[in-house]
C-alpha cells in the first residue's frame, strides 16, 4: 500500500478486516503522525511494536487514550480500559522483553561490553475495534532485585499497581528457577 511509513505494513484479512502494524516507526514519526495514518487507513486492528524506552512510553499512552476514545479495545498489555497507573511517572514505564539469541560474535562483544543483548526491551500494544479481551489479567511492570528470602515484583493488576513478595521458603528449586527468570511484561 503506497503511503505507509517505513516500518509499517497493512494486511487485509480473509474477512476483509484491515490490520495495521507499526514496527519501530511510531516512535520515529510521533503520535500525531501515527494517529493521522490510523485515521486515514481506518484499520480494524492495530499492533504497535516499539522500542521499550521510557522516552517513548508517554507517546504510547497518548495514542492509547485517543484510540480508546475512538472505540478501540485494548487487547494487550493493559488488563482494562481504565487509566494507566503509570501515567505521569518519570521512572516507571510499561514494557515487555523479547528474548533473542545472537550470533556468537555478537554474544562475545556483548559480554565484553557488559551489555545484555539477549533480553531486549520493547513496548507492544494491540488494539481492535471488533475483538474484546475476555479475561482481564495482571502484568509484571518491574522485577525488583531478588533477596535472599524472596522475589518481589510490581504488578499492574486491573490497572492498579500492586507490590508482590513471593517467599522462597517452601518453593522447589524448579519453581525458584522459574520465578528468577521472570521479566517485566510477564
Amino acid at each position: 500500500w503506497d503511503g505507509l511509513y517505513p516500518g509499517e505494513s497493512l494486511v487485509q484479512t480473509a474477512s476483509g478486516e484491515k490490520v495495521l502494524f507499526f514496527g519501530h516507526s511510531a516512535n520515529e514519526m510521533g503520535p500525531e503522525v501515527a494517529l493521522k495514518y490510523i485515521r486515514d487507513i481506518d484499520p480494524d486492528h492495530i499492533l504497535f511494536i516499539e522500542p521499550g524506552t521510557k522516552d517513548f512510553f508517554p507517546n504510547m499512552l497518548a495514542i492509547r487514550e485517543i484510540l480508546l476514545k475512538k472505540g478501540f479495545n485494548i487487547l494487550f498489555p493493559c488488563p482494562t480500559h481504565e487509566a494507566c497507573p503509570l501515567q505521569g511517572s518519570t521512572e516507571d514505564w510499561c514494557h515487555q522483553f523479547i528474548q533473542v539469541k545472537q550470533d556468537s560474535e555478537v554474544e562475545r562483544l556483548s559480554q565484553i561490553a557488559k551489555k545484555d543483548r539477549r533480553n531486549l526491551p520493547l513496548i507492544v500494544h494491540a488494539f481492535s475495534r471488533t475483538l474484546k479481551r475476555s479475561n482481564p489479567t495482571a502484568r509484571v511492570i518491574r522485577v525488583l532485585p531478588e533477596t535472599k528470602f524472596s522475589y518481589e515484583w510490581e504488578v499492574c493488576e486491573l490497572n492498579h499497581l500492586q507490590h508482590y513478595q513471593i517467599m522462597k521458603r517452601g518453593l522447589s528449586k524448579g519453581a525458584q528457577n522459574l520465578l528468577s527468570e521472570t521479566l517485566a511484561g510477564a
